[in-house]
């Protein structure tokens, strides 16, 4: 956050006053729009993975000044930008080149799981129908951290969260899923 909210105190009173219930329910860092430690890390190299065509969400973005400070008489829980990222090994993400979403991971540069992503996305590996690894956009190596190396892949649905409507797509996302052949 670039500056201090002068009217917090203010704010944060009134509050209190509409809604006590709220208001003690209420996170005051995260109303304050304080980061956390692992967001920090997203916000030091959020201007990296720009020029690399990679956008974070706004509370990433070193000039973030959160959303609510223009709504105040809003409830926090409306604003997109009032929920905290505590996960510092994935982020989500825009690709700027066309706009889709991608999951950016930390990766140590000794991990195995390294080798393995980079051999399955090969050219040769992708033109095999069966390999139904997630593909990876990008590698780029982690500033001022020689050891890590951020992975960019598509962001992908959680699978008990797909839009079966019926019954035959179930069973055919079953045997694509178990490499199951019908006749």
């Amino acid at each position: 956050m670039s500056e201090k909210w002068k009217e917090a105190p203010d704010v944060l009173q009134q509050i209190r006053q509409r809604d006590s219930t709220e208001y003690f329910l209420l996170n005051h860092n995260i109303f304050l729009g304080k980061l956390h430690d692992n967001e920090l890390f997203w916000v030091k190299v959020q201007p990296y993975l720009l020029a690399n065509g990679f956008q974070l969400r706004p509370r990433f973005r070193p000039e973030w000044i959160p959303s609510w400070r223009d709504r105040p008489h809003e409830r926090l829980k409306n604003f997109e930008d009032s929920i905290p990222h505590y996960n510092p090994r994935f982020i989500d993400a825009v690709r700027l080149s066309d706009g889709s979403q991608v999951v950016i991971k930390v990766v140590h540069n000794t991990s195995v799981e390294l080798p393995i992503i980079q051999y399955l996305s090969s050219s040769a590996c992708r033109a095999d129908k069966r390999n139904r690894t997630v593909p990876v956009h990008a590698i780029l190596p982690a500033p001022n951290d020689h050891s890590k190396v951020f992975l960019v892949m598509p962001l992908l649905s959680r699978f008990d969260e797909l839009p079966f409507r019926h019954f035959g797509e179930v069973v055919e996302a079953l045997e694509q899923f178990l490499q199951v052949k019908s006749n």
